[in-house]
């Protein structure tokens, strides 16, 4: 995986993202960015990180709203429109808190199906942020945990 992945990234977001959502672009993209500053505790990882964090609300696009439950709507754009990267749509569609909502929904069956987990452990990705918002270490713990056990 290269540095391409995240121009990509950026540049489908800016597309499809930033002209209807502005706001949830610029939440994106300061996402993106903290990623991109976890680089040193990551290692190869990062460009994946990076790329899954610029991308991670893309399924608030209107056009892509297909059930309404973002993580899937973006993770199956991704996959079916772009054939992306199979760790980076998963990444997309299993968020924080991701099986929750899901559940809450009736479609935790439907996103387990399509998207399984990386790891048992995955639950952090991408990290809660906003424009505006300081960092802080619960941010650092959420983004580094999951990618530690991706394969």
């Amino acid at each position: 995986m290269d540095s391409s992945m995240v121009g990509w990234a950026t540049r489908l977001g800016e597309r499809e993202l930033g002209t209807v959502l502005p706001r949830r672009w610029a939440h994106s993209q300061g996402v993106a960015a903290r990623a991109a500053g976890l680089g040193y505790l990551l290692g190869k990882d990062t460009v994946l990180l990076e790329a899954a964090a610029t991308l991670h609300d893309f399924g608030y696009t209107p056009r892509l709203a297909v059930t309404g439950f973002h993580p899937l709507d973006g993770a199956r754009f991704l996959r079916d429109e772009h054939g992306a990267d199979e760790r980076l749509v998963r990444l997309v569609a299993n968020r924080s808190f991701v099986l929750l909502e899901a559940e809450e929904r009736g479609l935790r069956k439907t996103l387990e199906a399509e998207f399984p987990l990386l790891s048992p452990r995955h639950t952090g990705v991408p990290p809660r942020t906003a424009p505006g918002r300081q960092r802080n270490a619960d941010t650092d713990h959420d983004i580094t945990q999951p990618l530690m056990a991706v394969p």
